[in-house]
């Protein structure tokens, strides 16, 4: 084990993980997503606003320079296109292996990092319940930007009907795809051994900065707010754990305390043989 996946508290005194129980928790998540996607978070004219709203806030902070961005991309449609593709298929493939492999291989951290894959998840369906953005791609064609899945193409045909039927168009802020390259980074970063590929973890969050921007799928807030949100999971969670640890500890102390004089009187008994 690597030392610094030591750092990350284990609590001993749990319930047996088990892969059936990891499915539900998965299905109640996409549940709950579902939701959001079919009500709060399907209103166009809602999500528009928002999306202006948010140039606003750039344009303020002089930061608003996505379609700039894009546009010096687009003259590479090769790559326009294999960005399309990593940004339809990688999302999830990465951040589920990772997943599987902290489960088969790390379980005793599985715990945790899985908790910190959940307040992630957790965090963004609230701020997409509330605020619903949309994507820069979907805005109209006087903002200046380009629909590259529609127009460019790159993803399978397959991919493009679930991003279609499965995906919220509206989840632009904030960016569940950094959010989820963060958490895959740091999991392999701290539970690989070879430091090569701890260093190479994080080329996938780099990468996947590079492709949304590219593609226009979200504004440079959605990615701040992508980071932070990471970092928030991984706190909560970690919090979660302290707890539990801290839980675990008070539940022994009374049993320690109570066998110190027991422990003593043995003794006695026995000098007093003696």
């Amino acid at each position: 084990m690597v030392g610094r996946a030591r750092r990350w508290p284990v609590v001993g005194n749990q319930r047996p993980i088990q892969f059936w129980r990891e499915l539900v928790y998965v299905a109640g998540f996409y549940g709950v997503y579902t939701l959001i996607r079919d009500s709060i978070g399907s209103n166009p004219v809602r999500a528009r606003v928002d999306a202006l709203a948010e140039i606003g806030v750039e344009k303020w902070l002089g930061i608003y320079r996505e379609e700039a961005i894009q546009r010096a991309a687009l003259h590479h449609e090769g790559w326009i296109s294999a960005a399309n593709a990593f940004y339809g298929i990688a999302h999830f493939i990465v951040p589920i292996a990772v997943l599987v492999w902290t489960f088969f291989r790390f379980r005793d951290r599985y715990r945790g990092m899985r908790n910190a894959l959940g307040w992630i998840t957790a965090i963004a369906l609230v701020v997409y319940a509330c605020f619903p953005v949309m994507p820069p791609r979907l805005l109209p064609a006087s903002y200046g930007f380009v629909d590259t899945i529609r127009k460019i193409g790159g993803l399978p045909h397959s991919v493009r009907f679930l991003m279609k039927e499965g995906g919220n168009a509206y989840a632009a802020m904030p960016s569940l795809h950094v959010a989820w390259a963060i958490w895959a980074a740091v999991v392999v970063a701290l539970l690989a051994r070879n430091i090569v590929v701890r260093t190479l973890a994080w080329a996938f969050p780099v990468s996947t900065t590079l492709v949304v921007l590219v593609t226009a799928n979200h504004f440079f807030l959605d990615i701040l707010a992508g980071v932070a949100v990471a970092w928030l999971g991984f706190a909560f969670a970690l919090l979660q754990q302290l707890h539990g640890v801290r839980h675990e500890m008070n539940a022994l102390s009374p049993v320690a305390v109570e066998a110190e004089p027991a422990a003593e009187s043995i003794e006695r008994g026995g000098l007093r043989e003696r």
